[in-house]
């Protein structure tokens, strides 16, 4: 015989109603476990303690009768992008601190700093979002694509290591393979992926069109793997944007015409302090030093 104390086996958002009544109406004797189990399992929450102890059993019918209501209304309302969003782990790596995440597959990701990854807390989804710079090492499984979303761009591994470089403020990918082969294309126009092999390298720029690299690209998009940094006429703007991500400090440019000066150099390891001597000398400039803020002035001392 059915207790007539315990909630009923009725959708949530009946079940919320249901709770909801018995308590108005007075009756706070139906079965609490009973309905936290449900709640629980459905919703893959862990079970305090409290909802055990007899003088929090009102107080506890009160919550979860509020909190299965505004859980069913949300997931009423859910969009697949807001579930999505809910299922995804979010990790960021700060600038002078890189992270090596592990997927549940064995493929790792070396993130560079200043990077945000999002990847699904299930592992059957090997679809990873990520804005900023890191190196992948996919354990290729021919039944379960891996893709990189990067921007407006998608590269889809075929068993391979290779780097993605999707900073918000450069406006475009780059991907350089170092093993193996993979597909990269622009995802919000069609078309055909462009391959590439060990030794390529690609760039999505802002209109979505991907191009080929240099050669000499290699070596620039695979250096931070390797504590390099390379610098082949690149803006002072955004070779400053590097050291940031490399050294975990500010780089600040006091005048606009130094911030588009040129940069050609090759560092290895060195202290910042060191890299931004180098670079002053080169460029005719100078800069203070305030704590980790490192501003460069056009001129000498």
């Amino acid at each position: 015989m059915t207790d007539p104390n315990s909630p009923p086996d009725l959708p949530e958002p009946e079940l919320a109603l249901w709770l909801h009544n018995h308590r108005a109406a007075g009756e706070p004797r139906f079965d609490v476990d009973r309905a936290w189990d449900r709640f629980e399992t459905r919703h893959r929450l862990r079970r305090v303690a409290l909802w055990r102890r007899p003088a929090f059993v009102g107080a506890a019918a009160a919550l979860l009768a509020a909190a299965t209501f505004v859980i069913a209304v949300k997931l009423r309302r859910a969009t697949p992008a807001d579930r999505q969003t809910a299922d995804m782990i979010t990790v960021v790596a700060a600038n002078g601190r890189p992270k090596i995440v592990t997927l549940d597959d064995g493929s790792r990701i070396m993130l560079h700093g200043g990077t945000t990854l999002r990847y699904p807390a299930q592992a059957s989804d090997r679809d990873v979002y990520l804005e900023g710079e890191a190196l992948f090492e996919i354990v290729h499984d021919p039944r379960r694509a891996f893709r990189v979303h990067a921007a407006q761009g998608v590269v889809r591994d075929i068993g391979t290591k290779f780097t993605v470089r999707a900073y918000a403020n450069e406006r475009t990918v780059q991907v350089a393979v170092r093993e193996g082969q993979v597909a990269f294309a622009c995802d919000s126009q069609p078309g055909p992926p462009l391959d590439l092999a060990a030794g390529d390298a690609a760039m999505l720029d802002s209109t979505g069109t991907v191009v080929r690299l240099p050669a000499s690209a290699m070596e620039r998009l695979l250096g931070w793997t390797s504590d390099a940094i390379i610098f082949d006429n690149a803006p002072l703007s955004d070779a400053a944007a590097e050291i940031e991500h490399r050294y975990g400090v500010q780089v600040r440019i006091a005048d606009s015409t130094l911030a588009r000066r040129p940069v050609v150099a090759r560092f290895h390891g060195e202290p910042v302090g060191q890299v931004l001597d180098a670079i002053a000398l080169a460029l005719g400039a100078h800069y203070d030093v305030a704590g980790t803020t490192y501003t460069l002035r056009p001129g000498r001392n």
